[in-house]
């Protein structure tokens, strides 16, 4: 019985070192050919534990793709998508700094991305940085910087909307802005109930002034 029971504490005891080790064990860091394979996988959004899964320092990996000129669009686009979907602030950094003015046409799809990411992330930078996106000579950008703000869940984004729908020309874009303000403008609290008057009810017989009567 005793030799059982020794046997038992034994495996015990290994296991118990086994599962500390591997709680320990620390993150294998991220590498730029583990990185771009997990952005390759289509089919569905990618999630904050998929910029985790990818290693330790995934979000620096990252931001090389997104910096890499040579990358495809499609990869450097999905780097911008893992950027947001990690939230760091290293990675919310970088998203601020995507934006910015460009006439290139791979580079602004790149801003769009990224704008999408702040408002996603209800970064208070989405407002400075959408704000000047609404005027831009493309539709498309436009709505982009509209969902973004949208995105972002603040008041002050969505009192912008309601400003630039003021003077927005194109009809389509407008009443998809407006159903963005629609959707998203803050409820408003409830009215309090009016208080109906009290009835006071009338005074007993006596102590009336019986002159009146």
């Amino acid at each position: 019985m005793r030799l059982i029971l020794a046997a038992i504490g034994v495996v015990l005891l290994g296991s118990s070192v086994a599962w500390a080790q591997t709680k320990k064990a620390p993150t294998a860091p991220a590498t730029r050919a583990g990185v771009e394979a997990a952005l390759t996988k289509e089919g569905r959004p990618i999630a904050p534990a998929d910029v985790q899964a990818m290693g330790k320092d995934a979000d620096l990996v990252l931001i090389d793709i997104v910096r890499d000129a040579q990358a495809s669009a499609a990869l450097r686009g999905r780097a911008i998508d893992a950027l947001a979907a990690s939230g760091s602030v290293v990675a919310r950094d970088q998203l601020v700094r995507i934006v910015k003015p460009t006439q290139n046409e791979v580079e602004l799809a790149m801003v769009r991305r990224a704008l999408l990411g702040l408002g996603w992330l209800h970064d208070g930078r989405i407002l400075a940085n959408a704000g000047p996106w609404l005027e831009h000579d493309s539709a498309a950008v436009r709505l982009d910087a509209a969902v973004a703000l949208a995105l972002s869940k603040n008041p002050e984004g969505i009192e912008m909307l309601e400003k630039h729908n003021r003077r927005e020309k194109d009809r389509d874009v407008k009443q998809k802005i407006q159903r963005l303000i629609d959707n998203n403008r803050p409820a408003q609290p409830a009215p309090k109930p009016v208080s109906k008057p009290r009835i006071l009810p009338p005074p007993p017989l006596e102590g009336r002034d019986s002159t009146r009567f």
